[in-house]
């Protein structure tokens, strides 16, 4: 629903007139100009001045509405049973969505979990590579056993 400032400022409590023409022409406040006329809509109200914005409907409003949409009772029931549908869709989607997300949380934790039994099998077999040493009998060094030898004569 769209307003004009004055329309707008009936239904904003502690709004001033001189506020709301500061927030339009800053850009905080959006509007479309029709007729040579602004026009601001009811969400900008809400997302600008929040607590302070409600729309009271009239009596003359509420009747407006309901003769409006009484001659077209046909395509309303056609709107409910289309939306019923789209909402039926709407909550599988969500469900098949959290059945997914539920099974790549569960994908992740198995990933990890390997990742720990890898890292303890590498762990496991660098010690073991450092335990085991060359147990073959060693050459005496050639040169030492000729000092040895010389050492002996004397």
């Amino acid at each position: 629903m769209q307003y004009t400032p004055t329309d707008a400022l009936r239904l904003l409590a502690g709004v001033t007139r001189k506020r709301l023409y500061e927030a339009m022409k800053n850009g905080e406040l959006s509007y479309v100009i029709k007729d040579k006329g602004r026009l601001i809509d009811a969400s900008e109200l809400a997302r600008v001045f929040g607590d302070k914005f409600t729309i009271q409907e009239t009596q003359e409003n509420i009747s407006k509405v309901f003769q409006e949409t009484k001659g077209n009772t046909q395509e309303t029931l056609e709107t409910q049973f289309e939306n019923r549908l789209l909402q039926q869709q709407i909550n599988d989607l969500e469900k098949r969505l959290l059945d997914k997300e539920n099974e790549n949380k569960k994908l992740w934790e198995n990933l990890e979990r390997e990742a720990q039994e890898r890292n303890k099998l590498l762990d496991t077999l660098n010690k073991q590579a450092l335990l085991l040493t060359d147990q073959r009998e060693r050459q005496p060094d050639p040169v030492q056993t000729v000092r040895k030898k010389i050492l002996g004569i004397f």
